[in-house]
């Protein structure tokens, strides 16, 4: 049984949630279910995007890949925190905590995730990184699943998995996809993200990644950031004031330890140069996606190379 007035009874409550191939699952318990203020229990999430999950939280997700996700739910009034949290973004691993309140002016989401082995395109999605057209068709293939919902349709992330494999493409190293000022103006975050293995298709050079964020109304701050590069490591920060239009950036990297000749592995091997490279780079420009801010960047870049 469920409580509806009793606000200090929590009951057992078992539910399941259907919004076409979105599904939520929730085996817990809960009190005062007219006002929604607190539950406590174990939520399993799945579908074709983490775009679709707005009949159930009001919150600015990105289009993403496929996924699965299971958490420890515990709601008290408007906030949700998800404990030991376990997910799939097609093929990447996350697992951490996260904190959601929907607060004003703009709602907060709080993160600590890690993974072990992190997909560069199913993060450039779960960024919003992705290329036009991929969020409309993620959209499309909700509306269908809604539509064939007395079906039985197989499990979602598979079901998903086989009608967007198409339009995803692979993604850049540089995104040239619009930043969207009014998207990052519509959230705050404080979060903390480790990729322990990087994958980067036709970049293997890129080996792994940590960073601390914060979004405030539009101003995204990256510090510490750090990427495994050609065995070596790059540190430093990154800055994005998308109030601006264009937006501003600014990058400040030191690589150390790096090998030139992995930096350089596409080139023919006559043609490499090999040793450890010590780099400080300094750039700032302005655009409205990553790749425009890289293109007109300018800066300062010094190196040294020990040839050994």
């Amino acid at each position: 049984s469920v409580t509806f007035r009793d606000t200090d009874r929590f009951s057992s409550l078992r539910a399941r949630f259907d919004a076409g191939k979105t599904r939520l699952q929730l085996d817990g318990r809960a009190s005062d279910i007219l006002r929604g203020s607190a539950a406590k229990g174990q939520v399993r999430v799945e579908g074709p995007s983490l775009a679709a999950l707005r009949p159930f939280i009001d919150a600015p997700f990105p289009a993403s890949k496929p996924y699965e996700i299971d958490a420890e739910l515990t709601k008290e009034k408007t906030e949700y925190a998800f404990a030991r949290v376990k997910a799939e973004i097609g093929e990447t691993d996350i697992s951490g905590e996260l904190t959601y309140e929907p607060r004003q002016p703009r709602p907060l989401l709080k993160a600590t995730l890690r993974s072990k082995v992190g997909h560069y395109a199913d993060l450039a999605s779960l960024a919003g990184l992705v290329e036009k057209g991929e969020g409309a068709a993620a959209a499309s293939q909700e509306k269908a699943g809604a539509k064939s919902a007395k079906k039985a349709p197989p499990p979602a992330k598979q079901a998903a998995a086989a009608g967007t494999q198409a339009v995803w493409q692979e993604a850049r190293l540089f995104s040239s996809r619009s930043w969207k000022s009014e998207r990052l103006r519509s959230f705050d975050t404080q979060f903390e993200f480790r990729v322990e293995r990087l994958e980067v298709p036709r970049f293997e050079a890129l080996e792994s990644l940590r960073a601390e964020g914060r979004l405030e109304d539009g101003a995204l701050s990256l510090d510490p950031l750090e990427l495994g590069l050609a065995g070596g490591r790059a540190s430093g920060r990154f800055e994005l004031d998308a109030r601006r239009s264009p937006a501003q950036g600014r990058l400040h990297l030191k690589l150390r330890g790096a090998h030139l000749e992995r930096l350089l592995a596409k080139l023919p091997e006559q043609k490499r140069l090999a040793g450890l490279l010590e780099a400080d780079l300094r750039l700032q420009g302005q655009g409205d996606s990553l790749a425009a801010l890289l293109g007109q960047a300018s800066g300062r870049l010094e190196a040294h190379l020990d040839e050994g």
